[in-house]
């Protein structure tokens, strides 16, 4: 007895092939590329968008340090 192929038209084993679609799984892969690179984009300019709205600092005074060295030596 014949059995069915399980895998419905796609690669070998799949009978004649006389009524078998075109393969669109390309398309498909183009279109979900261009969507995770416009979605990638998007959220990169959003988030420097806000971040770029941070207010800046106010500037401080610089501290200014002075210090001495005394060297003595002990007559030995």
């Amino acid at each position: 007895m014949h059995r069915p192929s399980l895998n419905r038209g796609r690669g070998r084993g799949s009978g004649s092939g006389r009524w078998r679609r075109p393969a669109r799984r390309a398309v498909s892969d183009v279109v979900a590329t261009i969507l995770l690179l416009a979605l990638t984009v998007t959220l990169f300019a959003s988030i420097f968008a806000f971040v770029g709205a941070f207010p800046q600092p106010t500037p401080q005074a610089q501290n200014e340090f002075q210090s001495s060295l005394v060297h003595a030596s002990t007559g030995t």
